[in-house]
């Protein structure tokens, strides 16, 4: 049940992320929106006079591929809530298994009645 919400939120922020970023480059019938600013100089350091973007746009690519690494990297620790819960089942079925261990050793009268309900399951599979 948990899991399913979660599941919906995060298609949900994808989409609207996605739709956002289709508004943003637009197509046939809506221009595109200017999401980065750029300067332009011309660099005269050269031979030859240059135009030149500020900031790069090999800089844009690698900021833009950063952050998409990033979000991607926040999704990748979440686990499943029934894998959680699962594990937590088994460590608590474990913790009890060797409390019950501790108190047969600990109490002889329960180790005999152990015993004996064991020899009386073998005498009825006999």
């Amino acid at each position: 049940m948990i899991d399913s919400k979660i599941e919906e939120s995060l298609k949900k922020a994808v989409k609207n992320s996605l739709l956002e970023l289709y508004r943003v480059v637009g197509d046939d019938k809506n221009p595109a929106t200017s999401i980065f600013r750029l300067s332009q100089e011309i660099d005269s350091s050269g031979v030859a006079p240059v135009l030149v973007f500020r900031p790069s746009e090999e800089y844009l690519m690698q900021m833009v591929r950063a952050t998409m690494s990033s979000m991607t990297e926040i999704l990748k620790d979440f686990k499943r809530m029934q894998v959680i819960m699962s594990q937590e089942r088994r460590d608590k079925l474990e913790e009890l298994r060797l409390l019950k261990e501790k108190e047969m050793k600990n109490n002889p009268m329960m180790l005999q009645q152990q015993r004996k309900g064991m020899d009386n399951n073998a005498l009825i599979e006999e």
